[in-house]
């Protein structure tokens, strides 16, 4: 099920949608090791993928060259701000790093009950998937925690359109 979370209304709607190829794609993706981010918001336009084999991220310019952009990091998530900063969701440790264009890593926030998605709005907040929560998180840029749903089941994928409307792929519920 995909639900649409309006953030001007204040209201929850549900937009049912059959997702299997989606899924698929996603589940082949993640089978397979791997972690993409197109960062369409990004300078430079490059594609992010994390190797969650041994923890790296790499970086894919237009032209196809590959360079390490940071090493060590276990997630399943990666989303970019607006300024090019990369986040990282590690589920397993409760904790969303923050890597600059410099590669400058910090963590953002923790103690989070295993982070899963991130999106970004067009003002900068950051949102946040907790599947073991069943919660959607929102961070103002400076790190100011609230909770922007709850009660989801197993909110697994997050999209933000144009208009920013919050889309969340949950994994059961219909």
């Amino acid at each position: 099920m995909i639900i649409k979370l309006t953030k001007a209304t204040n209201e929850n709607s549900l937009m049912k949608t059959n997702c299997r190829t989606l899924c698929d794609s996603l589940s082949a993706a993640l089978a397979a090791g791997a972690v993409l981010l197109m960062a369409g918001g990004a300078p430079a336009q490059n594609l992010f993928v994390l190797d969650s084999g041994d923890g790296t991220i790499y970086e894919f310019t237009p032209d196809g060259a590959r360079t390490a952009f940071a090493y060590g990091l276990a997630g399943p998530a990666l989303a970019i701000n607006s300024v090019g900063d990369l986040f990282l969701a590690n589920f397993f440790g409760g904790s969303i790093s923050e890597i600059t264009p410099g590669g400058a890593q910090s963590i953002f926030a923790s103690g989070l009950n295993g982070p899963l998605a991130l999106a970004f709005n067009s003002a900068g907040d950051l949102f946040v998937s907790s599947e073991s929560s069943q919660a959607i998180y929102e961070f103002t840029p400076n790190g100011a925690k609230s909770t922007f749903a709850s009660g989801l089941q197993y909110p697994r994928g997050l999209a933000i359109d144009s208009a920013d409307n919050l889309f969340v792929a949950c994994g059961a519920g219909g």
